[in-house]
């Protein structure tokens, strides 16, 4: 069952294509899962300064001054943006025995590097660990890639088996969402040199 789980997220992350945005899974040296998507704008003579300056744009305009986001390094001449920052709260459906109740499921912080180079740029989200929840099971520190949160514990093994899933597809979704901005922002910044 856990193959099956890391298989069928691992075909649903590799195969999202929306646009020209496909977000590819890997795993880093420690085993932990890593998001990446590589965008290529339509015009390939699209500078590095401007795609760094649209991505930087998207950034701010998702986050704004939130405290759910940092930016913690960035060059203009390296083309590089780094930041940290965490998933809104996922809801976690909990059953009981007068019915469903969504319930704070918490949420995922994560890295975000964004690399830059004429006519391109290369997301990549790493470090995707768990925190909060409004349930004592939710120990803080299941990385996204886990089939079974290894940081929580065993009560209501069931639900969280069936919930897991839903909360990581909850955040996947926000990841995918983060990128296409990126994407809309590299394009608006291309019609901006057209009439």
């Amino acid at each position: 069952m856990k193959n099956i789980t890391i298989l069928v997220l691992s075909l649903l992350i590799s195969m999202y294509v929306k646009g020209q945005v496909v977000i590819d899974s890997t795993r880093d040296s420690n085993n932990k899962m890593v998001l990446s998507s590589i965008i290529q704008s339509k015009e390939s003579t699209l500078s590095k300064d401007k795609i760094y300056e649209s991505v930087k744009m998207a950034i701010a305009k998702r986050f704004g001054n939130s405290k759910n986001a940092s930016i913690y390094y960035e060059s203009k001449e390296e083309g590089v943006i780094n930041f940290k920052a965490q998933t809104k709260k996922l809801i976690y459906v909990n059953s009981t025995l007068i019915g469903k109740e969504n319930r704070n499921g918490g949420h995922f912080n994560y890295d975000c590097k964004v690399l830059c180079k004429a006519g391109k740029s290369k997301i990549i989200i790493s470090d995707i660990t768990h925190e909060g929840g409004q349930y004592i099971m939710m120990r803080k520190g299941s990385d996204f890639g886990d089939s079974f949160p290894s940081k929580w514990g065993t009560l209501a093994k069931k639900q969280t088996i069936e919930q897991w899933p839903l909360i990581k597809e909850q955040a996947f979704e926000e990841f995918k969402s983060i990128i296409q901005d990126f994407l809309q922002s590299i394009l608006s910044k291309e019609k901006e040199g057209e009439f």
